[in-house]
């Protein structure tokens, strides 16, 4: 299902599409994206806010979303009510439900977050 929130971005006020449930390979790819920052010592739960944020905008930014560049130059108001208002639509709760909290990677994530 596809939700449209509005938020600012760079100062402009704009309506980002989102899906609310994504795919079982887009969540798999933002857990592989997690744990490779793991490894690499980056903290494990704001990579996962982030990367559930990118993977979930189908569409409204003012530039690609892949571009890792533009996500960190997006100021640190904005993009917290960024990711506040996708993760209040997302059931993320759900989710680590149906998977199971006493799951080594979910004590993981839930653990850092």
């Amino acid at each position: 299902m596809r939700e449209v929130i509005e938020t600012p971005i760079n100062g402009n006020a704009l309506k980002i599409t989102i899906e609310t449930d994504p795919t079982w390979g887009e969540f798999e790819n933002v857990i592989k994206t997690v744990s490779a920052k793991s490894n690499a010592g980056g903290a494990v739960g704001y990579s996962f806010l982030e990367e559930i944020t990118r993977a979930v905008i189908v569409e409204g930014l003012p530039f690609p979303k892949q571009d890792l560049t533009a996500w960190k130059n997006i100021k640190m108001s904005e993009m917290t009510l960024l990711v506040g208002k996708v993760i209040a639509k997302i059931p993320l709760s759900t989710y680590f439900d149906n998977l199971g909290k006493d799951n080594p990677l979910m004590s993981q994530l839930l653990s850092q977050g």
